[in-house]
């Protein structure tokens, strides 16, 4: 991987995306710094947070950024590395509802005025920062237009806004993998040797 590159990993729940791109992190060679947007709302997301710490290397460093994405990669932004996003998805999903707390089952929602362009916003500033760093930037993504379209208001609004961002980050990147049932399908870009073939040790 070469500075100032960003790669785009994209997929399905369950697709093998996260895996892929643990994966090429680890073939560049270079050191990692994970920056990880989950937060812990519940018993089931503390299993998957823990699933995935498990899957990682431990000489990685780990960046919690559930909100303030943008300034995190920043920081590492300087350093010759690898800085694997994941994901970008639950980032959106958590800027989106900032300061909103929606009751279970609710189909509307009321953003502030401008909070969709916000987010938007933020993900040009995350590739700018990407295009212009001594670090390779590795975003992993769901990709959630491909199903049927959401029957309420606020899963419309999160579909829409991550479909932008995703292109947003496609358009910037060298390279976009489409990874369905574990396999990675380079959609943009060239091929760059066995690339995230190997397993993390």
């Amino acid at each position: 991987m070469e500075p100032g590159e960003v790669v785009l990993v994209l997929g399905g729940a369950r697709s093998g995306k996260s895996s892929f791109a643990q994966n090429l992190a680890c073939t560049s060679g270079l050191e990692v710094v994970y920056i990880a947007t989950a937060q812990v709302t519940d018993p089931e997301m503390a299993a998957r947070i823990q699933h995935h710490r498990d899957q990682r290397p431990a000489s990685w460093r780990t960046v919690e950024a559930p909100l303030e994405l943008v300034p995190a990669v920043q920081a590492e932004a300087g350093r010759r590395q690898v800085i694997l996003l994941d994901c970008l998805s639950v980032w959106v999903a958590n800027r989106l509802l900032r300061g909103i707390f929606p009751d279970a089952g609710q189909k509307e929602l009321n953003l502030p005025a401008g909070r969709q362009e916000e987010v938007l916003t933020q993900v040009e500033r995350l590739t700018a920062v990407g295009l212009g760093a001594q670090a390779s930037l590795v975003v992993v993504t769901n990709e959630v237009g491909m199903a049927l379209v959401p029957e309420y208001q606020a899963g419309r609004i999160y579909r829409d806004v991550l479909g932008l961002a995703n292109q947003i980050v496609a358009r910037a990147a060298a390279r976009v993998y489409l990874v369905v049932a574990g396999i990675p399908v380079l959609i943009k870009g060239r091929p760059e040797g066995d690339v995230g073939s190997g397993k993390c040790e």
